[in-house]
């Protein structure tokens, strides 16, 4: 790099020439070599920021390692004291098989007994224990 066109002492202008140099170890120094001829500078300026490639990092001492991923925690959470102590987990909470069954059954046995009574004291005039449906059947079950 030259300046030119600095300070006229007499007709001499004064100029400078600054030498750039690649060292990507080294600091930024600015080193003055010489002045040949009068009022003509040469510098030299060291650095690793006028490499054409920046310089790679220095290494750390330590090398850094991502954290391990998060492990799930084995022990179960205490019991929240709103739900006094029952599972709040809706995966736990699913109604089963069994369940399912279970309201089946008791719906057709509503179903059957609200039916059968309707049509009984509707169609049939019965009344009392007669209005129930296959009230004999039943009375004769052990």
């Amino acid at each position: 790099l030259a300046y030119a066109g600095g300070d006229v002492l007499g007709k001499i202008p004064r100029t400078a020439v600054i030498t750039f140099q690649c060292d990507p170890k080294s600091p930024d120094t600015m080193k003055f070599v010489t002045e040949h001829p009068s009022l003509h500078y040469e510098f030299t300026l060291t650095s690793p920021h006028v490499c054409l490639v920046p310089p790679p990092p220095p290494p750390t001492t330590q090398p850094t390692k991502a954290p391990p991923p998060a492990q799930p925690t084995t022990q179960p959470a205490p019991p929240n004291p709103t739900t006094h102590g029952h599972n709040t987990d809706p995966k736990d909470n699913a109604i089963s098989l069994g369940t399912i069954l279970d309201i089946c059954v008791l719906l057709l046995v509503v179903t059957y007994l609200s039916a059968g009574t309707s049509f009984m004291y509707f169609k049939r005039g019965a009344r009392g224990k007669e209005a129930l449906p296959n009230i004999e059947f039943w009375m004769a079950v052990p």
